[in-house]
C-alpha cells in the first residue's frame, strides 16, 4: 500500500509469486471521491531464475535469460573439481581474474524489490575480495553492492559492503559464521527491501544484515572481483553454481541447495588445451 501522496507515480514491488490487484485512486480530495477517479488492473508475477552460471566447464547462463560470462585475467577460463566432484565443474580464480555478466536481461539484481543468490566457494582466508559485486562502469564509482571476504582480513567470515548513490548502510559488515576457510560452502544472501539475511551451508547467520534501502545506479555484475574503471579486489579460489533469483528462497529451498557436498578425489585443475591433464600446457599436449 502506497499513499495518499503528492507524486504522480508510485512503485510497488510485488516480490510473491501469484496474480496481484492494484488498485488506484487519483483526486484532489481524499473527502470527496467519484467512479472517474478510481481504477484497477492485475499484474501476474512469476518467480524466475534470472541467471545460473553452473561453470561445469562452460561460463553460460544456464537460465536461457542471456547472462553468459566472459572471463577477464587470463587468455582462457580456469576449471577445477567442484562440490559435488565434477571435473572441470567449478570457476578457478588466481586472484588476478573475474568474471563479467553479459546483462542482457534481469541484470543487475539489486534494484528488484526481493531477491536472492546462491552460490558455492572455496577459498582461503583472504583480505577484502569480492566473490560477488554490482557496481557502475559508466564513470560512476560511488555505487557499489558486495558480497566477499573480511575487509580486515582477520577471520574467514563473509564481508557485506552496501554502498547506494549517496549512502552506505552496510558498511563491511561480518557474517558471525565462517565461509573461507579453504574448504566447500553454500552461501545465500536474501534482500526483500532491505529485510536481509545470509545463509551459510544452509543456516541462517546470527548477525542482522537488515538495513534501509537505497537509491543505487548499478549497470554491471560480475563474479570474483569489483569492475568500474578498472578490475579490483579479485578472489583466490573456487566458484561453484551461482544463481540469481527475482524471489525471496524459502528456507526449506536454501537447506535442499546446501546439502553436504562428497569427499572428493584429489582436486584436477584443468587449462583449456591441456589434453593430458597434467597442469601445464607445454609440446606434450600436442602429440596426446
Amino acid at each position: 500500500y502506497i499513499g495518499p501522496q503528492a507524486s504522480n507515480t508510485a512503485v510497488l514491488n510485488l516480490a510473491i509469486e501469484g496474480e496481484w490487484a492494484i488498485a488506484t485512486a487519483v483526486g484532489d480530495s481524499l473527502a470527496c471521491r467519484n467512479a472517474a477517479d478510481f481504477c484497477q488492473t492485475t499484474k501476474e508475477v512469476v518467480s524466475v531464475t534470472l541467471a545460473h552460471w553452473t561453470f561445469d566447464g562452460t561460463l553460460a547462463d544456464a537460465s536461457g535469460h542471456g547472462n553468459d560470462g566472459s572471463f577477464a585475467g587470463y587468455w582462457t577460463p580456469l576449471y577445477s573439481t567442484g562440490y559435488d566432484c565434477t571435473v572441470r565443474g567449478a570457476a578457478r580464480f588466481e586472484g588476478d581474474d573475474y568474471i563479467r555478466s553479459a546483462n542482457a536481461d534481469g541484470l543487475p539484481v539489486y534494484n528488484y524489490g526481493a531477491y536472492s543468490i546462491a552460490m558455492w566457494v572455496k577459498g582461503p582466508q583472504q583480505s577484502d575480495k569480492r566473490i560477488f559485486s554490482e557496481s557502475n562502469t559508466a564513470g560512476n564509482n560511488t555505487p557499489l553492492f558486495n558480497i566477499g571476504t573480511a575487509n580486515d582480513g582477520a577471520t574467514g567470515a563473509v564481508d557485506l559492503y552496501i554502498r547506494g548513490d549517496s549512502a552506505t548502510p552496510l558498511n563491511h559488515i561480518k557474517s558471525t559464521g565462517v565461509a573461507f576457510d579453504d574448504t566447500w560452502h553454500h552461501i545465500v544472501w536474501v534482500d526483500a527491501n532491505g529485510a536481509a539475511a545470509l545463509y551459510i551451508d544452509g543456516v541462517q547467520d546470527a548477525t542482522d544484515f537488515t538495513y534501509t534501502k537505497p537509491t543505487m545506479t548499478v549497470d554491471t555484475t560480475t563474479i570474483a572481483g569489483i569492475l568500474r574503471g578498472s578490475p579490483c579486489c579479485q578472489f583466490t579460489g573456487l566458484i561453484d553454481d551461482v544463481s540469481i533469483y527475482n524471489y525471496i528462497l524459502s528456507e526449506d529451498q536454501i537447506a535442499e541447495m546446501a546439502v553436504t557436498p562428497p569427499e572428493c578425489e584429489p582436486e584436477v585443475r584443468v587449462l583449456a588445451g591441456d589434453c593430458n591433464a597434467d597442469g601445464t600446457l607445454n609440446v606434450t599436449d600436442i602429440i596426446c
